[in-house]
């Protein structure tokens, strides 16, 4: 093995060693953004973000289950085919805060279904927000 290739060896490590340092850094900040409890307050309540959420889901094609915990959003699809189904999860628990932020979590990466309908209730959950802090601003 020559000077090159011991070279080319030790960075490999070194890049290996720094990706996995920042996966396990990631999956434990994570952990900790969701261990915060949901505060929801009276500008979305959390019966409020459940009929977002469902009405999101009910017009979204191929959503078969939908079944919300706090802030975190369990999604049932079935595939194109209709033979089979696959899960996603969409967790809008921002250390405890409704802020619009979410995480998502999806068996099937490459369907757009998971992240249209984070999109969707991302907007209503922002335009209550600025609509309530608009209010606030003119009081």
């Amino acid at each position: 093995m020559g000077a090159l290739d011991k070279i080319l060896v030790g960075v490999g490590i070194v890049i290996a060693g720094a990706v996995t340092h920042q996966l396990f850094r990631g999956h434990r900040e994570s952990e900790r953004r969701r261990s915060f409890p949901p505060q929801f307050d009276d500008v979305l309540t959390e019966h409020d973000f459940n009929e977002v959420v469902q009405a999101v889901a009910l017009r979204t094609p191929r959503v078969s289950e939908c079944i919300v915990t706090g802030m975190t959003i369990a999604l049932t699809v079935r595939s194109n085919s209709r033979l089979s189904i696959w899960r996603a999860e969409i967790d809008f628990n921002d250390y405890g805060r409704l802020t619009g932020a979410y995480w998502l979590n999806s068996e099937n990466s490459d369907s757009p279904i998971p992240r249209y309908v984070a999109g969707l209730v991302q907007d209503a959950v922002e335009q209550r927000i600025d609509a309530a802090e608009s209010e606030n601003k003119e009081e």
